[in-house]
Formats: C-alpha cells, structure tokens, sequence
C-alpha cells in the first residue's frame, strides 16, 4: 500500500483489504479483502500505486440517454 493512505474497504461487505503481489510474475499486484467469506479481490496492476487506485475506486455504470417515445 502507498505510504500514509488508508486501506481500501471492500466495495461489497465493507472489509479492509490487504495488498498482494504475484509469486511467480513480482510485476503482478491487486488487493484482496481480509473477510474470509467474501474472497473478493481488485483487479490487478503492473504497479502497487496503480493497484491502488483500482481497489479504491468504484465502478460506475455511465449516463444513459434517456428519450421519449412517442407512437
């Protein structure tokens, strides 16, 4: 984790997560939450500041046009 930042909360129980990195391929890292039951993990990045921001933010579906139709 980057120096004096918070650990990113889960986005789906609220757990804190904890970074990891690859044990074969050392250029892999993503976060991974610490609720044993939850087994959710963010996805993974070249760079642990680019895993980072990955876990912390929250996938937001874009705006959709709405029309009125008329028949």
């Amino acid at each position: 984790m980057p120096d004096n930042k918070k650990a990113p909360r889960c986005p789906y129980c609220g757990s804190k997560m904890r970074h990891k990195q690859g044990l074969v391929c050392r250029t892999l890292h993503w976060y991974e939450c610490t609720n044993e039951e939850c087994e959710s993990e963010s996805p993974a990045r070249n760079t642990a500041e680019e895993a980072y921001k990955a876990a912390v933010k929250r996938d937001e579906e874009p705006n959709k046009i709405l029309s009125l139709w008329k028949r």
